[in-house]
């Protein structure tokens, strides 16, 4: 799926990928560029104690080299953010729900 992002450090279209971490098993969103991950938009919250979120849910990243990222995947379609909030270290992840055409990959690629 191919999205135009206009962030912080990253214009311009980019696929976007879904996997899922190895560590816990959650759903990964990257932005990759001519076959080169550039932005890793999610965030694996494991390590906070967090509990993971459904298949078809994330939290992301939206500081620092992500400024911009998150509302490019809403303005494209790709997620809801739901308002919810939530500490990482310095910064607060966004929680968001994988909709459309994106929900339909991330359930049958993982």
């Amino acid at each position: 799926m191919k999205i135009y992002v206009c962030a912080k450090f990253l214009l311009g279209e980019v696929s976007v990928v879904f996997s899922k971490y190895p560590s816990s098993g959650g759903t990964a969103i990257a932005l990759h560029r001519g076959g080169v991950r550039e932005v890793v938009a999610s965030v694996n919250l494991k390590a906070y104690g967090y509990p993971i979120p459904p298949q078809d849910e994330v939290w992301l990243k939206g500081w620092s080299e992500n400024e911009g990222v998150l509302e490019a995947l809403e303005k494209a379609g790709v997620v809801e953010l739901t308002g919810l909030t939530i500490p990482a270290g310095y910064a607060t992840a966004q929680h968001a729900r994988i909709i459309g055409e994106a929900k339909k990959e991330v359930l049958m690629t993982q």
